[in-house]
């Protein structure tokens, strides 16, 4: 299960997912980008692998953090976030 996202403060990370066996490369994660959102959006477990391709710093967004924030946006912006999920 996932409890917090993560995001890349520099470095790189590799997302990838075990497809029939074979390690699938999803994206490659720079400065700035973030992942790890989904098992906190749509509380499952998660769907893939990261991999820090290089020296990596990653901020840990932990589950209680990414609420708060959701919570203290526009109604119409998290019921629309809510429904694009």
């Amino acid at each position: 299960m996932g409890n917090s996202a993560f995001l890349v403060e520099y470095g790189a990370v590799q997302v990838s997912k075990t497809v029939d066996g074979e390690k699938v490369s999803l994206a490659t994660l720079r400065k700035g980008e973030m992942f790890g959102e989904m098992a906190l959006i749509d509380d499952s477990p998660r769907m893939a692998s990261a991999q820090a391709l290089e020296n990596t710093s990653v901020v840990v967004i932990p589950r209680a953090v990414f609420e708060t924030k959701l919570d203290a946006t526009d109604r119409f912006v998290g019921g629309l976030m809510n429904l694009l999920v």
